[in-house]
């Protein structure tokens, strides 16, 4: 769109039309300006915890990157807690996407669920303190992650293939 409208300015200027022409080819750098800094925001809030992050370095309200931290911890937190209830992730898997709750494998292993919640917890737990250590995570969002994990860890465990938006898989 860009290069069109460049183009466009191109072609009217050559004719003569330098109102038209200065008009349209200015609105169109303006609007290459704009797409270079959406583009550049876009990377900085790929980068591993930066999503929804202010300048200050503090926290967006909304939970923006706790809600970014806790989704980076889904896989390894859904295979804690397959290992808590002895199976093979690859099995765990394949029942979820059968339809059946790691609670509910957990409940026919004979397996307390508030087991597996903690194995999920203490897994994803560690996994933050790695991220805090590395320095790919701030202390602030490491503890508001931490204060989310109990929560988020029961939803881990009783969720059903269907539950969430877009039906992706939990690993």
């Amino acid at each position: 769109m860009v290069a069109g409208s460049l183009a466009i300015a191109a072609v009217l200027l050559l004719k003569g039309d330098e109102l038209f022409g200065l008009l349209i080819g200015g609105l169109a750098l303006l609007r290459l300006v704009y797409l270079l800094s959406v583009s550049r925001r876009r990377a900085s809030a790929r980068s591993s915890y930066g999503i929804g992050r202010r300048s200050s370095g503090a926290p967006s309200p909304g939970g923006g990157p706790v809600r970014e931290v806790l989704r980076g911890l889904r896989r390894p937190g859904f295979q804690a807690a397959a290992r808590a209830v002895g199976m093979d992730p690859a099995q765990a898997r394949d029942a979820f996407d059968g339809g059946r709750s790691l609670a509910e494998l957990a409940t026919s292993a004979g397996v307390p669920v508030d087991r597996l919640v903690a194995a999920v917890v203490s897994d994803a737990s560690a996994k933050i303190d790695q991220d805090v250590a590395g320095g790919t995570l701030t202390q602030d969002l490491a503890a508001a992650a931490k204060a989310r994990l109990p929560m988020w860890a029961n939803r881990l465990v009783s969720a059903h293939k269907g539950d969430r938006p877009g039906g992706r898989r939990w690993n």
